[in-house]
């Protein structure tokens, strides 16, 4: 679906090199002007929106690779007990910045709701239909975005606290038996995996699994918002 849908909205929008319209000119779509609102919604706006999301998974590969990474981070610094746990914070920066990126990504489709052609005073169902998918897309990933926020920003909160009498999962000093409760396990949002910095393999498999549940929560959404585009994109083609 998604490869079907970006050749339409591709030749919707013509090729990246092709001359673009004066102001004057009425958006062109294939070969006809077209008089919509909607088909010049789908090609000024869903389209570069669509585009976005897509950059935005494919740097969430990066991201998943750099999640494993930090749950090495956290093994080695747990084990070694630096002083400062330099590799840990290193990679959760590494985090952090694929936040900002994909934060970067999302504004991209808040920008295109937020263009008064997409206004929810519209009464033109069609773009009301692009508006209410545009709004779900975004959602989803401003969504992904906001779980590695709170990621980073317990894991800052974790790595603050290296060293003040908390356990292995807080850093690698002064440890605690490995029974004793993890602060951090009363304020970890659900499904959010818990890093014990003991067990490399099973806090791996846990950033694995939760990296995939994200990919896949996403990965639904724009399925289901491709079909309702790809209805819009195929009647604006066949004016």
């Amino acid at each position: 679906m998604f490869a079907l849908l970006m050749l339409v909205v591709a030749v919707a929008a013509g090729s990246d090199l092709a001359p673009q319209p004066q102001p004057t000119d009425l958006p062109e779509i294939g070969r006809v002007r077209a008089i919509s609102p909607a088909c010049g919604v789908m090609r000024d706006l869903i389209i570069p929106s669509f585009r976005a999301a897509r950059e935005a998974d494919a740097r969430f590969v990066d991201t998943s690779k750099n999640l494993i990474r930090y749950v090495g981070g956290v093994a080695d610094d747990s084990t070694h007990s630096p002083a400062p746990p330099v590799l840990r914070e290193r990679l959760l920066n590494m985090v952090g910045n694929d936040k900002t990126k994909l934060l970067q990504d999302a504004q991209i489709i808040a920008n295109a709701l937020g263009d008064p052609r997409l206004s929810v005073d519209s009464l033109d169902p069609a773009v009301q239909s692009e508006r209410e998918q545009l709004q779900s897309l975004y959602e989803a990933q401003i969504n992904r975005a906001g779980l590695l926020n709170q990621f980073v920003m317990r894991e800052e909160n974790a790595i603050a606290m290296t060293g003040v009498g908390s356990t292995t999962a807080f850093g690698g000093r002064n440890l605690r038996p490995a029974t004793a409760p993890d602060a951090r396990e009363t304020s970890t949002p659900a499904g959010m995996p818990i890093l014990t910095g003991l067990i490399g393999s099973a806090d791996g498999n846990s950033m694995r699994d939760w990296a995939d549940q994200i990919r896949s929560g996403v990965r639904s959404n724009e399925n289901q918002v491709a079909k309702a585009f790809y209805a819009i994109a195929t009647s604006c083609l066949a004016k």
